[in-house]
Parts: structure tokens; sequence; C-alpha cells
């Protein structure tokens, strides 16, 4: 046979060989034990989108396993079904749905009403706030449809592949002669399959219907809410139009053509109002859960610690814990304070009557929580103004009726004006001036606020009557907010002093070492924290809050073009407000390491300092680097650039990156540790702080010198402590020839042995080193610590001169010869 014809042999059996191969699987259900035979189905397939992900379903069920398969079917089925059997939200969405909808139809209605009639910026706000509740609900609402319409898909998919492979098994060839019962067990499972998939596909259609109709729900809601921020913009264009004739006028005083429907409007607005209210509590009933439950942990853990803290000693003579013995001594307004606090800064804002009255329920237990001595002879102007804002709020109700409210005005603008002139007395003046760190610009403000009022008085006068209703409740909202926020801000100031003086943190030894810094820095950040929540609440009443916030945005975003370079406010004050806080992250990391959890750890000498410093370094850069990504640049360009400079540091900063090198070097090495007495260089003392760059070393003269880190690395560095803080000190004695030598050694042993300074292990010696022209040389050897070394040495040299002159050994001393050579005279 030839080549070449081998060679066709070859490749005709190779091409047999794979035909037969795909025939094989091709049929491979009729070949028992080859591995394609499908393999048995899982006795509780998943369902919804876990099926999804199983693995593809054979094509054809083997006739052995049709039975078991059909029992799996069933289970699938019935998980499927119990799975998107509709849910209690869905059936609250569904059955609250065209309830919804006539309300909202008619809340559409009032609304329009109410945009027509130049609504005031109280009313506007409570607007807003009552369409974007709608809308956080409806989001929800949506959100809840969404994942529903998901689940279906994925189990209506899940439930497609089966029937499939189940008609499948039906139309097999093989499959043709079944017995009767198999092959009705076969169409009982594509029934149920069937049946499955068209409960599934209703439910589908209901739940995007319902989604259709959330939907459109969504629109309305946009758009009134889209509506009223358009009518605030309005407002705020026509603050300074008249909009009322003056006092002096006859026109003003006269009656208008509408007064015979003043009762229905302000029945109207009462009704508004009440409908508002009752809405939000109905629809916030987490809210009221939310203050519940807070109300009743803070006023259970009061209990717990009032009887700790109020009858310690520390409570009854330090002036710091005043305030929190007031606290726990009164823990139901403490509790209410904590609820309504946290739960109006948790969830949304209420309706404006009813955040009022929150406001004005959290006077009560503020004024009762506040020492007498820091409100005093005050505390009756903060009930006046209290009272004035109860009078707002119910002025409020009638800006329905301009012409009568215009007059309603003027009563509480007398009444604020009399309580700012009454809070300007002399001792009310140094009673404000003396209140904490604020104090000093506390009379200023009630200077500022009283000028407000009387322009609005003014401006009411004169006709500017909406203008005039927005100062005067500027001035009132600030004034009341101030007075809480302060409280407030003074009630957490107690708290913070009570939880640092408590036996569980005064375990802490930070806490023992730094409380009074650690005390001041947070009471620092809570006023911090108060002056900018009092500034948001004085420009969101004034309707400031907008407009505020898109003029830091334009400033921030304002670009500084030089040459090719763009830099903006916003991304210089996000690139240092970011390096400022990776700092202070840093050293409180370290603080809290170094005081409270490194001392507790089982770490080898100069350890906990290495992973201090480390963290301290790797939390700066990482933060150096976040801090370029929030000023807006590239970090590959960075790159790129830092790859640039790099040769340029190599060369001109050769000295400076060696020390940071070595600074690395020595930091995880550890040759040498703080405390550590060394000597490099001709230098001596002890290591004083091991930096990223140099490292201090004070020296016993008091010279504090900065020894570069390489010079540390690349020189001898001799570390008389790297081991331990023991060191050997020698003492040389001279005494003289004809000396008894064991004797001299006793006495020298003994009194070393004496001094308490002195190590016992290892033990002293004292050794005979040799003999001279004129004394017997000996020396002690002793160990002691290396903190008190020149000390001993000083007092044992002493003492040993005291116990050989007590035993009458004599010291040598130096020995010289004298020739003395007598001459002739000359006769």
């Amino acid at each position: 046979m030839t080549r070449a014809r081998a060679l066709r042999t070859f490749a005709a059996l190779l091409c047999g060989a794979l035909l037969a191969g795909a025939a094989l699987g091709a049929r491979a259900d009729l070949v028992p034990g080859k591995a394609s035979i499908p393999a048995p189905a899982p006795s509780a397939p998943p369902a919804g989108e876990a099926a999804l992900a199983a693995p593809p379903a054979p094509r054809v069920i083997p006739a052995p396993e049709i039975v078991t398969r059909a029992e799996d079917a069933k289970v699938l089925v019935k998980r499927i079904l119990d799975t998107n059997a509709q849910d209690q939200a869905e059936q609250e969405i569904e059955a609250s749905l065209p309830e919804t909808s006539a309300k909202l139809r008619e809340r559409t209605a009032r609304a329009e009403a109410l945009l027509e009639n130049a609504p005031t910026f109280d009313a506007l706000n409570d607007l807003d706030n009552e369409w974007r509740t709608r809308m956080q609900r409806l989001n929800a609402s949506q959100l809840t449809l969404t994942r529903s319409a998901k689940r279906i898909e994925a189990d209506r998919a899940a439930l497609h592949a089966e029937h499939e492979l189940w008609e499948a098994t039906r139309s097999a060839p093989e499959n043709e002669g079944l017995p009767t019962a198999t092959r009705e067990r076969i169409a009982e499972t594509l029934d149920m399959l069937a049946s499955a998939e068209r409960k599934l596909q209703a439910q589908r259609s209901r739940i995007l219907t319902l989604q259709d109709e959330v939907a459109n729900e969504e629109l309305v809601v946009n758009g009134m809410v889209d509506r009223v921020a358009q009518q605030r913009d309005d407002v705020s264009k026509r603050l300074l139009n008249r909009d009322a004739p003056p006092l002096w006028r006859g026109e003003a005083w006269a009656p208008s053509g509408d007064a015979a429907f003043v009762p229905e409007r302000i029945r109207a607005a009462i009704d508004r109002k009440l409908d508002l209210i009752h809405e939000f509590l109905t629809l916030s009933l987490a809210r009221l859960q939310l203050e519940l439950t807070i109300f009743v942990c803070a006023f259970s853990a009061l209990m717990a610690a009032r009887r700790r803290v109020t009858r310690s000693v520390a409570a009854q003579t330090d002036p710091a814990l005043a305030m929190p013995t007031r606290i726990f001594e009164r823990p139901v307004s403490a509790a209410v304070v904590v609820a309504v606090v946290w739960t109006t800064w948790i969830l949304p804002r209420a309706p404006g009557v009813l955040g009022e009255a929150e406001a004005l329920v959290l006077l009560i237990p503020v004024l009762r929580l506040l020492p007498v001595e820091l409100v005093g002879d005050m505390r009756a102007a903060v009930v006046g103004l209290a009272a004035l804002f109860v009078y707002d709020s119910v002025r409020g109700v009638l800006a329905a009726v301009p012409t009568v409210e215009r007059f309603l005005i003027l009563p509480e603008l007398a009444g604020a004006i009399w309580l700012l002139v009454y809070a300007q007395r002399p001792q009310n003046a140094a009673r404000l001036r003396s209140i904490g760190v604020l104090g000093p610009i506390a009379v200023p403000v009630v200077r500022f606020a009283l000028a407000v009022c009387v322009a609005a008085l003014l401006l009411n006068v004169v006709g500017l009557v909406l203008v005039s209703r927005l100062m005067l409740r500027g001035v009132l909202v600030s004034i009341y907010a101030g007075i809480a926020i302060y409280a407030l801000v003074r009630f957490a100031s107690g708290v913070v002093t009570a939880a640092l003086r408590s036996d569980f943190l005064r375990k802490l030894q930070s806490v023992r070492s730094n409380g009074e810094l650690i005390r001041r820095r947070i009471n620092g950040a809570q006023r911090w924290l108060g002056v900018i929540a009092w500034g948001v609440i004085s420009l969101r009443v004034v309707g400031l809050e907008t407009s505020a916030r898109g003029l830091l945005a334009h400033v921030f975003q304002a670009q500084f073009q030089i040459g090719t370079i763009s830099i903006s406010l916003g991304n210089f004050l996000a690139f240092g407000l970011t390096v400022y806080v990776s700092i202070l992250l840093s050293q409180f990391v370290r603080f809290v390491l170094d005081e409270d959890v490194l001392p507790h750890l089982s770490l080898p000498r100069g350890v906990p300092a290495a992973v201090s410093m480390g963290l301290h370094y790797l939390i700066l850069a990482t933060g150096f680097f976040i801090a370029i990504g929030a000023a807006g640049v590239d970090l590959s360009k960075f790159g790129l650039i830092a790859g640039a400079l790099g040769v340029g540091i190599g060369f001109g900063l050769q000295n400076v990156v060696n020390n940071f090198v070595s600074g690395l070097i020595l930091l995880f090495e550890r040759p040498m540790q703080t405390g550590d007495m060394i000597e490099v260089g001709g230098l001596s003392g002890e290591v004083k702080r091991i930096g990223i760059r140099s490292s201090t070393l004070r020296t016993g003269e008091g010279a504090d010198v900065i020894v570069p880190n390489a010079t540390l690395i690349s020189d001898k560095l001799v570390n008389w402590t790297f081991a331990d803080r023991a060191r050997r000190f020698d003492l040389e004695v001279s005494v003289a020839r004809g000396s008894d030598v064991s004797k001299v050694i006793a006495i020298l042993l003994e009194t070393a042995s004496g001094r308490s300074e002195v190590l016992s292990l290892p033990a002293p010696v004292a050794l005979f080193t040799r003999i001279s022209e004129s004394a017997l040389v000996l020396q002690l050897q002793v160990w002691c610590r290396v903190e008190v070394g020149a000390q001993v040495r000083s007092e044992l040299g002493i003492a040993v001169l005291d116990a050989l002159r007590g035993a009458g050994i004599e010291l040598a001393y130096p020995r010289q010869d004298v020739q003395l050579r007598f001459e002739s005279s000359p006769e």
C-alpha cells in the first residue's frame, strides 16, 4: 500500500468515526450506560429566578423517570404559585388604588384652587411637603410592583421550559408504546403546567395594569410638585410688589367684595389643614411607631442609669454634671426630647401645623430640662415667644383671607417687638452674653431681629403684606429654632459629659487621660452642627433654602481658567476637606490604638509603634489619592505625571527619597525604638522620635539633635537598649602593694550587692586585672538599668572608697623615683 493510499484510508476511517459519534450522540437517550443520558431531576426545583439559572432541561424525559419527574413538576408548580400569591403589599395597593385615585383628583382640584389664590410661603411649603409625601408613597408602590413583575416573568419562563419538556416527552416516538396510566400522568402534568401558566399570566396582567395606574398617578403628582416649585419662584419674584393698599387709605379699611365668603374660606382652610394632618398621620404610622419605640428605649435607659448618676459623689460636686443630673432626674422630659428630635431627623418633615405642634410640645420638656440659673427671668420671655408661635400658627389658617390676615399680623408684630425690646434690658442682655460660646453674639442678633420686625411693621403699613408676613415668620421661627437648638445642644453636651465620666467609659485609658479633650472636641462639633441646622431652618422658613443651595452650587462649580489648567472652587474645597478629614481620621485611629488597643496586645517591643505609624501613613496616603479623585483629577493621567516626576525626584531629591526609604526601613526592621539609648556618628543619647524623614536624638547635655534616617541606616549604630534596658558599668580600683587582694574583692562585692539599683542577675563581678609598678589594680563590674547608670556609678564609687578606708586598706598613689645628686664645689 502506497503512502498516499494509506493517508486516504486513514482519513476515511476518521470521518466515519466522527459521523458515528455524532449519530450516537443524537440518540444517546436510547443507549444505556452513556454519560449523555439525562440526569434525574432534583426533588425540589427552584422557583423564579433560581429556575432560570438551572441547567437546561433534557429534550425528552426517559420513561423510567416520568413518574418521578411528574412529582417534581407538582412541587415546582406549588412553589411558584405559593411564591407569587398576592402578598399583603400588593393587596393594599390594589385595594387602595381606586380610593387613592379619587382622593388624588380631589386633592389636585384643591391644590389648583389654592395655587390660583396667591398662597403664602407657608402654604406652599405645606403643599410641597404633602405632594412629595405622595410621591414617595407612589415610588414605594411602583418598586413593589416592579419586583413582583420581575419575579412573575422569571417563573413564567421556568414553567414554559418545563411545559416544553413534557410536550416533547408526550410527542416523542419512543414513548408511543407507554402504558395508559403513564400517558395519563403526562397529560395531567401538562394540564397542571398550563393552568399554572394561565394563573401567572393573569397575575402578570394584573401587576402590569397596577403599574400603569400607579405610573399615571405619578405623572399627576410630579406635575403638581413642579407647579408648586414654579409657584414658589413666582412668589419670590413678586415679594417687593405692593399687594394691598396702604393703611392710611380708606380702601384698606373698606370690606372687600368677597366678605360674604370669609366664613366659608376659613372653614375650608381649617378643613384642609385637618385633612392634611389626618392623611399624614394615616400614611405615617411608622413615624408614630418610631417615636414610641425611641421614647420607650430612651426612658428605659435613663431609668436604668438614674440611681447611679444622681447618687454619685461627682454629681454633687462637679458643676459639669449639673445638666446630666437634671436629665436623669426628669427622664420623661428627656425621653420626649430624644424621641421627637430623632424621629424628625430620620423621617421626612411633618406638615406645617403638625410640625409646629411638635415644636410646641418639645418646648415644655426643654424648659423643664434647662437649669433655672441658665434662663432665669428669661423663661417668661421664652413662654411669650411660644405664645406668639401659637398665634402665628392660628393666623396662618386665615391666610386664605388676606384682608383679615393683614390686620392680625399687626398685633403679632407688636408682641414680637415688645419681646425683643424686653430681651435687651441690661440684666437680660448680660444674661444673654453669659450663655456659652455664642453668648457674645446673642445681643447683636436680637437687635437685628428687632430691626427686621420694625421694618416688617412699616412694610405692612405701606402695603407690602407678603414680604411683611415672610419677615415676621422668619424672625419668630429663627428665634424659636435658635432657643430649641441651643437647648438641644446643651442636652447633648450633658449626655456626653455623663457618658465620658461614667464607670464604663472610664475603663478606657484614652478617656481617663484625655477625657476633657474628647469632651471639648465633641461639644465643639455639636455646636457647629447646631449652627448649621439653625441656618438651614432659617433659610427654609423664608423660602431661600433652594436659592442658597443653587448659589453655593454655582459658586463651587465656577471654573478658573489658567492657560490649559481649569480649577473650580468646589474641587479645591473637596481636595482640602478630604485631606483634612483623612488627617483627623489618622489622628483618631492612632489615638485609639496607642491608648486602648495596642497596649493590651502581647506584641514584641516596637511592633505597636510600627503598626500605629504604618496605619497613620496608610490613611494619609489613601486620603491623598481620594482627595485627588475628589478634586476631579484623572488618576490615570496623574500616574503618567507621577512617573515623569519620579525621574526628576530621583535626581533632584535623592537625599529626601533616601531618608524616606530609610525611615520605612527603620519602621519595619526596627533596629531602634523610641526611648532607646544609642550611639551613632559620635553622638549618643535617647531616641525621642522616629519620623519618616528624620529622627530626634536627645543628648545627655539636653540638646535635641535631628539625625537623617539615612545616617542611622548607613552608619554604624550602637544600640545599648536593643535587647533590654540593662547595661554594665565598670569601676576600676587601685590599692597599695601588699594589700590582701581577696579581702579587697570581698569588700567590692559586698559593697555592690548592698546597692538596690544594682541588678542581682547578672551578679556583680570583681576581677584582679593587673599589677602595676605602684599598685594592685582591680575592676568591679556591675549591671543596672541604663537610666540610672551614671548615678549608680558615682554612688558606688563613693561607697567603695568609704569601705576600703574603713577596712584599713590603703589606696595606691603614683610612685616616682627621685635621684639626688650632690656635686662638690671646686676649691
